[in-house]
């Protein structure tokens, strides 16, 4: 595809809402692990298609590779949407939404730990206006009784640590050790030219 521009504007409208889908299916007697297993399917089937018509065949893989995407698939798609999910179901969609948007912030912090990446003053002052925007968002909602639910909490804070391991997992696995636009795996099954 020559528009990957477009790709990200609708990525992000599907990525945008998933929640909605989610209280929607809740609502029609789903649960969470139901929710998440059509996803993956349905993503799966997605990919496969794309994969195909866009190489002309699924590439092999090797059983390191295997065990690679599996853990990536494990981690950064069953657990992500696992974990977002559940939340969604304890406190809401809007205050998962606000939790899970602390993978950034994550990513950062585990990107210095994890891969030794340099945090400069720009990328320090960047945390510092996501965590004073998740707690502007959060105070906005705080007197609700779902912030009380710390389960929820919990879960919707391990989706956004899920997102920032497929993050640091997909540089690790790319060989990248630092952060860039072009940090999905560079792999046999990556759609390198969408």
């Amino acid at each position: 595809m020559k528009n990957p521009a477009l790709l990200i504007v609708v990525a992000g409208a599907l990525w945008g809402t998933m929640g909605l889908f989610g209280v929607a299916l809740y609502r029609a007697g789903l649960m969470p692990i139901d929710v998440v297993t059509g996803r993956t399917v349905v993503a799966a089937v997605c990919f496969a298609l794309l994969t195909w018509f866009s190489h002309g065949a699924i590439p092999k893989v090797t059983k390191r590779e295997f065990i690679q995407y599996s853990a990536f698939a494990l981690v950064g798609i069953c657990g992500a949407s696992g974990c977002y999910f559940a939340a969604i179901e304890r406190i809401g969609v809007i205050r998962a939404v606000t939790l899970l948007y602390t993978y950034p912030i994550l990513t950062m912090v585990m990107s210095r730990v994890l891969l030794k990446e340099h945090l400069d003053a720009r990328r320090v002052l960047l945390v510092m206006m996501g965590i004073v925007c998740i707690i502007a968002l959060a105070e906005a909602n705080i007197s609700e009784t779902a912030w009380q639910d710390p389960i929820g909490v919990l879960l919707a804070i391990s989706a956004a640590l899920c997102v920032a391991l497929f993050g640091i997992f997909s540089r690790f696995f790319s060989g990248e050790r630092h952060y860039s636009v072009h940090a999905l795996p560079k792999s046999k099954i990556t759609l390198k030219n969408l």
